[in-house]
């Protein structure tokens, strides 16, 4: 039998999160690029060049996502048959730590 009266307090980041930290990178320069990507002329060699730029700029700010990870967490976490009782503090501490 399994509940949904209680989450466990585990960190969990979704896709969506994890992109959005990724894609926020230096919000001046995004910007300045988004309007530079904008006035160019659509499906130009121009554009494509500062698309990879401002990607690369991205990747300079942090790390990409690695979503194969977190759809596994997340899978992780979405299990409701844990046996929760059965574990000791320190066995759920380190659990939390690897999702």
């Amino acid at each position: 039998m399994a509940t949904a009266t209680l989450k466990m307090p585990f960190e969990i980041v979704n896709i969506e999160s994890a992109r959005q930290h990724y894609f926020s990178g230096d919000a001046k320069k995004k910007q300045s690029f988004l309007r530079t990507i904008n006035s160019l002329p659509h499906g130009s060699a121009s554009k494509r060049v500062a698309y990879l730029e401002m990607h690369r700029m991205f990747a300079a700010c942090g790390n990409k996502p690695n979503y194969n990870a977190i759809r596994a967490s997340q899978k992780i976490a979405r299990k409701r048959d844990w046996a929760f009782p059965l574990y000791d503090e320190a066995e759920l501490k380190q659990l939390t730590k690897a999702l």
